[in-house]
């Protein structure tokens, strides 16, 4: 039951997420702190969902592969000189579309951060930074939570 709880709540966040975020221009998003409230709730259900699945390799396999895709898209997409739809399939245009939509406000924070804190970066190393983020987040809730749950049961 609280697999499929769990899901239901990152799927509700995930989708208001993306009604909030006056896509495909999440930057002129009508409340801001709003669409960022909703995002951040997406990564942080998305980790509880990680916390609930960490018994399940093909969990952590299909999530990698996921996040694997994502990355060598969006890489693709950089490199052939931005995000153009009739360059990449629809289907891989769905693929990065479903990572960016959930974590596009976190990235503006993350960036108006390290503004104040004096590092300018690139705006084609903006992904990257969100990215290696999500990812270590990830793979850290789901290690830990696999070694406590293990540790449970001995």
């Amino acid at each position: 039951m609280k697999r499929i709880i769990s899901l239901i709540v990152f799927a509700v966040f995930y989708v208001l997420s993306f009604c909030t975020c006056n896509f495909p221009y999440p930057e002129y998003a009508k409340y801001p702190i709003i669409s960022f409230i909703f995002s951040l709730m997406t990564i942080i259900s998305f980790l509880f969902v990680t916390v609930i699945y960490a018994n399940s390799k093909k969990f952590l396999i299909i999530t990698s592969i996921y996040l694997a895709c994502v990355f060598v898209i969006t890489t693709v997409a950089i490199i052939l000189g931005g995000f153009n739809f009739s360059a990449l399939t629809l289907l891989f245009s769905l693929i990065t579309l479903s990572f960016g939509i959930a974590v596009q406000h976190c990235n503006f924070a993350i960036m108006d951060l390290l503004e104040i804190l004096g590092i300018n970066v690139p705006n084609d190393y903006e992904f990257y930074i969100i990215f290696v983020i999500i990812v270590a987040l990830f793979f850290t809730t789901y290690f830990i939570s696999r070694k406590l749950i293990k540790g449970e049961k001995q």
